[in-house]
């Protein structure tokens, strides 16, 4: 005569819990921390076809300081 086992069939029942197949929400907070700190890293590098001492500014503001330079520019040519 076999001895039958406690518990047969409910072998998957004793280690499922609530959460089961979710990521934990540390995971999820550190992964948004990581991504964060490599956009920042990112930022901080620039852009590697840009010269050294330089840097990439927004459309809007180049527009604005090549604006400038051209005002300042037609000002000390009339004088």
């Amino acid at each position: 005569q076999q001895i039958k086992p406690k518990f047969t069939n409910d072998k998957d029942e004793i280690f499922k819990h609530k959460n089961q197949g979710e990521v934990p929400n540390y995971l999820k907070v550190r992964k948004q921390l990581w991504e964060e700190e490599k956009e920042r890293e990112v930022l901080r590098k620039g852009d590697p076809g840009c010269p050294e001492g330089m840097r990439l500014i927004p459309e809007d503001q180049r527009k604005q300081t090549l604006e400038l330079l051209t005002k300042r520019k037609m000002e000390l040519e009339g004088q």
